[in-house]
């Protein structure tokens, strides 16, 4: 199995994500649903800043990972919604303690508006476990 991540000289130069990511190989692809700050009982974090909110998603998709049988290290795929874009440094430094910043996931982010005004972040993920 072999995952590539890689950044060609003929795309913009990315921002802390990897513009293109292959795989060839044996393995089990898992998708992770959109999480949102949402504690084991699925309450919302919703008195909390963007950035605990971010913590607590991220903490959903590892342990959706690990249910899994992998490792967070394996997500090759982000999907990132926002409720207010101007905040994506938050998002940025939040998800670099969780992933591999040395080969990043690839990675898209939007604005959006949820049907919860306490919502702040979405994160959908693809993992590839060895």
């Amino acid at each position: 199995m072999a995952i590539k991540y890689s950044n060609p000289s003929t795309m913009p130069p990315p921002h802390g994500y990897s513009q293109v990511v292959e795989y060839e190989g044996a393995g089990k692809i898992v998708f992770i649903s959109g999480q949102i700050a949402a504690d084991i009982s699925g309450n919302i974090i919703a008195t909390r800043s963007l950035e605990e909110q971010v913590q607590q998603t991220f903490t959903n998709i590892k342990n959706g990972i690990e249910a899994a049988g992998g490792r967070i290290e394996h997500i090759v795929k982000l999907n990132n919604y926002l409720k207010d874009i101007s905040q994506i440094g938050i998002l940025r430094k939040v998800r670099d303690m969780y992933v591999n910043t040395q080969n990043p996931p690839a990675s898209t982010t939007i604005q959006t508006v949820f049907d919860d005004e306490n919502i702040l972040v979405e994160i959908d993920a693809t993992a590839i476990i060895p």
